[in-house]
C-alpha cells in the first residue's frame, strides 16, 4: 500500500507544480510571440516546433540562438517535471553512489524512460528550484522574441 505524503513533502510537490505552471506559461508566451498559431494547440512540442521554424528563418541569428537556448533550457526542465508527474508511485529499493541503500522508499517510476525519482522534500525542492531557474531572463527573451517574428 502506498502511503499518503507528509505535509512537508506535499508542500514541496506544490512548489514543483507552481514552478512548472510558471515555466510552461512563459514558454508558451514566448513561442506565441514567435508564431501566433502556437496558441491554437496545447502541446509543448508543437509550440517548440513552430517557434523553431521562425528562429531558423530569422535575420538576427544571434538573438535567435539566445531565444532558442532559453527555450531548450525551459523544455529540459519541463521534461523533468513530466517524468515526475506522469509516473507511477511505487515502493522502490535504491542505493546511493557510496553504497548506502534503503529499502521500501517511496519513489516514482517513469515507465517510458525507466527513471526513478525519490519522493522527498529535498529532491522535490531541487526540481522546483531548477524549474524556477529555467525561466530566469524571461522578460528579456520575451521582448527579444517579439522582434524575431517575420513581417506579415
Amino acid at each position: 500500500m502506498i502511503e499518503d505524503l507528509d505535509d512537508e513533502t506535499c508542500r514541496a510537490l506544490g512548489r514543483v507544480t507552481w514552478a512548472a505552471i510558471r515555466a510552461e506559461s512563459c514558454l508558451k508566451k514566448t513561442c506565441f510571440n514567435l508564431d501566433p498559431e502556437c496558441g491554437h494547440e496545447k502541446l509543448k512540442g508543437y509550440w517548440l516546433r513552430r517557434a523553431g521554424r521562425v528562429l531558423t528563418q530569422s535575420r538576427d541569428q544571434v538573438a535567435a540562438r539566445t531565444v532558442k537556448a532559453w527555450l531548450d533550457r525551459v523544455d529540459s526542465a519541463l521534461e523533468k517535471r513530466n517524468r515526475l508527474l506522469h509516473a507511477d508511485a511505487a515502493q522502490v529499493d535504491w542505493q546511493t553512489a557510496d553504497g548506502r541503500g534503503e529499502s521500501g522508499s517511496l519513489g516514482l517510476y517513469h515507465w517510458r524512460t525507466g527513471s526513478v525519482t525519490m519522493i522527498d522534500p529535498i529532491t522535490l525542492g531541487l526540481l522546483a528550484d531548477q524549474l524556477t531557474a529555467s525561466i530566469e531572463g524571461w522578460e528579456e527573451v520575451h521582448a527579444t522574441s517579439r522582434g524575431l517574428r517575420p513581417e506579415s
